[in-house]
C-alpha cells in the first residue's frame, strides 16, 4: 500500500491559496458513476484511455479493462515467477500504444525488472525482462511510455553499481514489439532507488522525461529527445529532505514534480527549457494526479472526505476543488483530450460486490449526452482464407455530424449479432480504425480467421463523452478454402511451363494427342501430384497405358489411378457423385473444406455432347476457382452457376463431382 503524506490547506510559496473563478466540474450525467466488481483485487491506482475510447487501469497486482461507457471487460493478474510474485512500480506503470495494447512495467520480489505488452483482449504478446547487465543488485523498473509519433516505447529503471556507489539510473528504447533499440545511462549521482522516483512520460514532440532525486537531498528533472540525447538536467535543493517523490509530464512540454517534504508536499512547474516556473507547497497527493493538454494540474485529497483539485499552469492558482461523497478512497486519476476528468477508486457504500467505481466530471460547459448514429451500410467487401475485409460510412460525433471517437467491432461464427447480448458475447476485434468525419468512407480487414467458416460482424461506434450507439446492421462472409500443392498444369502446349512435354504425346494408344483428349488425364495429374505422388500428365499417362484398366474408352479410369498411386505408398480414397445438384455441391464443400482438390466433369449438350474436366482447388464464399486444363482459369461468381457453367461461350453442365482424399470417406 502506498504511503500518502496529506494537507489539506493550499498554499504558494508560503502564503495564502487563491481561488479563482473557474466553475466547479459538474458530474457527468451521461456517464455517471459506474460501480465495477475487482475480484483479483488488482488495486488500481493508473488510468490509462485506449483507442477505443475504453480504458486500462493498472495496479499493484493486476490489470483491469473497461469499455467506453465505464463497464468491465476483464481483469486479470500478473503472471508469477517461481512462486516469488510480482510488484508494479508505484508510478508511470502503464502506456498504450495507437491500435489499443498496452505496456506494463514490472518488478519481481527476485529483483526483476519486466516489460509486458498485452492485447485489447488481455492476452500477453511479450515478456521483456530488461537486460540489466551489471553483475551488481537490485535492479529495478519505475515507468513506461509510449510515443505515438515515433511508434516507440520508453522504461526507466536503475540498478546498484558499486562502481559509482550509488543507483545507475537509465532509459531504455523499444520497438513495439519490445525489442531493444537504444539506452542511456543517466547522469552520475541520480539515485533512483525505490520510493524516489516519479516514472517516464513523453510530450507531444516526442521528448522524454524522468524525475526523482539526487542520492542525498537534491530533487531533479531530466529531459531528453526522442533519440535520448539529454537536453537538460533540473536539479534543486529541497525544504528539507525527500521521502517520495511524483511526478506528470506536460503535453505541450515540461514536467511537474512533487516532492514530500515531512512538513508539507510541493508541486514544482519545470519547464520545457528547464526552468523552474513556479512551486508551491501542496496537500495533494504525490501519486494520484493527471495534467491535462493545456497543462493544468490535477491533484486529489484523501485525508477526509476525498476531494479533486485543479491548479492552473501559469501559477499554480486553484481553480477549484470539489469532493467526491461517493468515493472512500481516489485512487487513480485521467484527463481526456476534451478536458473530462475521470476518476477511479473505492466506493464508500458498495454496491452489491462491485466495490469499486469510475466516474467522469465535464467542466466548462453542458454535457454531451447524443450518441453516434448507428451504422446502417456494414457491407463485406473481400475475403482470403483468414481475413475479411469490411467498409461503412462513418457516422458522427453527434447523431450524424461532427468525428466519433472510437469503433468497436465484433464477430462470432455462432450466429446473426442481433442483440445487444449477441453484441456482447462475440469476440471484439483489434486495430479498428481512427474515426472519419461524418460520411466519410471507413475500411477494415478482420483478421486471424479460420478457413471455409462463415463469420458474423457487427459495430458500435463511441464519442469522447463514453455515449455509444445502438447496434449496426449484421453482414456475414465466409472465408475462403485453399487447396495447396495443386499444379497448374495444361493439357495443350504451354509457352509458360518448360517441363510441359506432354502434350505432344500419343493419348492413351491413339494416335490422337494428350492436348486433344487428356484433359481428365490432366486434372487427375495435378490431384496425384498434390498428395505426393511423383507424376505429372505424360508419366501418368505411361502409368495408366501400362495397367489394365487403366483407361476406359476414351477416360482415365480413376480408380485404376487411384489403385496406381496407393500401389506407391501413398493411400488414397476416391468417390464420385452423379446425383442431384444439391448432393454433388455437398461433396465440392467437404472436399475443399477438408483440403481435398475436387475434379468437376462437364457436358455441354451445344458440342456434341462432349465432356471436359476441370480442378477446384479454391473457393471463397459463393464463388469458385477452377484449373482448367484445357483453357485460361475461370472463376464462378454466383453459386447458381456452379451447375451451369459458361466456358468460351459453350454452356457446360456439372454432371458429377470426383474427390480423391488421403482421409476416410
Amino acid at each position: 500500500m502506498r504511503k500518502i503524506f496529506l494537507l489539506c490547506i493550499l498554499t504558494l510559496a508560503g502564503a495564502p491559496a487563491a481561488f479563482s473563478q473557474e466553475n466547479e466540474p459538474m458530474l457527468d450525467s451521461g456517464f455517471g458513476i459506474k460501480p465495477f466488481s475487482d475480484p483479483d483485487y488488482i488495486s488500481p491506482y493508473t488510468i490509462k484511455q485506449s483507442i477505443d475510447g475504453g480504458f486500462y487501469l493498472g495496479g499493484e497486482y493486476g490489470l483491469l479493462r473497461l469499455d467506453a461507457a465505464g463497464n468491465r471487460l476483464w481483469s486479470l493478474l500478473y503472471p508469477t515467477v517461481e512462486s516469488s510474485g510480482w510488484l508494479t512500480s508505484a508510478e508511470g506503470n502503464i502506456a498504450v500504444d495507437s491500435v489499443g495494447n498496452v505496456y506494463v512495467c514490472i518488478n519481481t520480489y527476485l529483483w526483476e525488472p519486466h516489460v509486458l505488452k498485452y492485447d485489447p483482449q488481455g492476452n500477453l504478446l511479450k515478456d521483456q525482462i530488461l537486460p540489466v547487465t551489471s553483475p551488481d543488485s537490485d535492479p529495478a523498473v519505475f515507468g513506461v511510455a509510449y510515443s505515438s509519433n515515433s511508434q516507440k516505447v520508453y522504461a526507466a529503471f536503475s540498478y546498484w553499481s558499486a562502481a559509482r556507489e550509488g543507483y545507475v539510473a537509465a532509459i531504455l528504447m523499444f520497438d513495439e514489439d519490445l525489442n531493444p533499440v537504444k539506452n542511456v545511462v543517466g547522469p552520475a549521482g541520480i539515485d533512483w532507488s525505490y520510493g524516489s522516483v516519479t516514472g517516464i512520460g513523453v510530450d507531444k514532440n516526442d521528448n522524454v522525461y524522468v524525475g526523482g532525486s539526487r542520492t542525498g537531498s537534491f530533487i531533479y528533472v531530466l529531459e531528453y529527445d526522442a533519440d535520448l540525447n539529454l537536453k537538460f538536467e533540473f536539479s534543486k535543493d529541497p525544504i528539507a529532505p525527500k521521502m517520495f517523490i511524483g511526478g506528470e509530464t506536460i503535453p505541450n512540454g515540461g514536467y511537474y514534480i512533487i516532492n514530500n517534504e515531512f512538513i508539507d508536499n510541493t508541486l514544482h512547474n519545470i519547464s520545457a527549457s528547464g526552468a523552474e516556473q513556479w512551486f508551491r507547497l501542496s496537500g495533494l497527493d504525490i501519486y494520484i494526479h493527471a495534467v491535462d493538454g493545456g497543462g493544468n494540474f490535477y491533484g486529489v485529497d484523501n485525508s477526509q472526505t476525498p476531494q479533486l483539485s485543479k491548479l492552473g499552469y501559469a501559477d499554480g492558482t486553484v481553480k477549484w476543488a470539489v469532493a467526491e461523497p461517493h468515493s472512500a478512497m481516489i485512487d487513480a486519476l485521467f484527463v481526456d483530450g476534451q478536458d473530462r476528468i475521470y476518476t477511479a477508486g473505492y466506493l464508500a457504500e458498495p454496491v452489491g460486490d462491485k466495490d469499486s467505481y469510475i466516474a467522469r466530471y465535464t467542466q466548462g460547459g453542458a454535457q454531451d449526452t447524443t450518441a453516434p448514429s448507428p451504422i446502417a451500410d456494414l457491407a463485406a467487401v473481400s475475403v482470403t482464407t483468414n481475413s475479411i475485409t469490411v467498409s461503412w460510412t462513418a457516422p458522427g460525433d453527434d447523431g450524424a455530424t461532427g468525428t466519433a471517437a472510437g469503433y468497436d467491432v465484433r464477430y462470432t461464427a455462432a450466429g446473426q449479432i442481433s442483440s445487444d447480448a449477441d453484441f456482447t458475447a462475440a469476440t471484439q476485434a483489434q486495430g479498428e480504425p481512427a474515426p472519419q468525419a461524418a460520411g466519410g468512407a471507413e475500411i477494415f480487414t478482420l483478421t486471424g480467421l479460420t478457413p471455409g467458416t462463415t463469420y458474423f460482424l457487427a459495430l458500435k461506434t463511441a464519442d469522447e463523452a463514453g455515449n455509444i450507439s445502438g447496434l449496426s446492421n449484421c453482414v456475414s462472409a465466409e472465408t475462403c478454402v485453399e487447396v495447396t500443392g495443386v499444379p497448374n498444369w495444361k493439357q495443350y502446349k504451354d509457352d509458360t511451363d518448360p517441363t510441359n512435354t506432354w502434350h505432344k504425346e500419343d493419348y492413351d494408344h491413339t494416335t490422337s494427342k494428350i492436348s486433344a483428349l487428356g484433359c481428365l488425364l490432366t486434372a487427375a495429374a495435378q490431384v496425384a501430384k498434390k498428395y505426393g505422388y511423383n507424376t505429372d500428365p505424360g508419366r501418368l499417362n505411361e502409368t495408366l497405358k501400362n495397367t489394365v484398366g487403366g483407361f476406359d474408352g476414351k477416360f482415365v479410369y480413376l480408380p485404376a489411378m487411384v489403385d496406381a498411386i496407393t500401389a506407391s505408398g501413398v493411400a488414397v480414397q476416391y468417390k464420385k457423385t452423379t446425383g442431384t445438384d444439391v448432393q454433388m455441391h455437398l461433396l465440392l464443400e467437404d472436399g475443399l473444406k477438408n483440403g481435398n482438390p475436387v475434379i468437376l466433369e462437364l457436358y455441354s449438350a451445344s458440342r456434341l455432347g462432349r465432356t471436359h474436366f476441370v480442378v477446384v482447388a479454391k473457393k471463397c464464399g459463393d464463388v469458385i476457382y477452377i484449373n482448367d486444363p484445357g483453357n485460361n482459369n475461370t472463376r464462378v461468381t454466383t453459386l447458381a452457376d456452379y451447375f451451369n457453367l459458361i466456358t468460351n461461350g459453350n454452356p457446360k453442365k456439372i454432371i458429377s463431382v470426383r474427390m480423391i482424399t488421403k482421409g476416410t470417406i
